[in-house]
């Protein structure tokens, strides 16, 4: 893992927005950002994204421990309250 060096292990991350079942969202789960490498070229090109889910698609991978704890509201809940998240352990990776 590159944006982080306190890997959780792998996940499913799924997305419930309550009271807005019809809107499109998109979240980014904050902790830490894309991560840029830059080439011989000067072209920047994506080496690991920060985790995105919706409540159309879940977001299956690594996540560290800070995602994790943002994602449980540690220390607050940064993230308005009707989203609901939920964390599946993916076994074998």
């Amino acid at each position: 893992m590159l944006r982080c060096e306190h890997s959780a292990g792998y996940f499913r991350l799924t997305l419930q927005v309550l009271h807005d079942p019809d809107l499109s969202y998109t979240v980014g789960v904050m902790g830490h950002h894309d991560i840029y490498a830059e080439m011989p070229d000067g072209r920047h090109i994506l080496a690991e994204a920060a985790p995105i889910v919706s409540p159309a698609k879940p977001y299956e991978g690594e996540l560290c421990v800070h995602e994790i704890d943002w994602l449980q509201g540690v220390p607050g809940h940064a993230y308005p309250f009707k989203y609901v998240f939920t964390l599946e352990r993916l076994e074998g990776k």
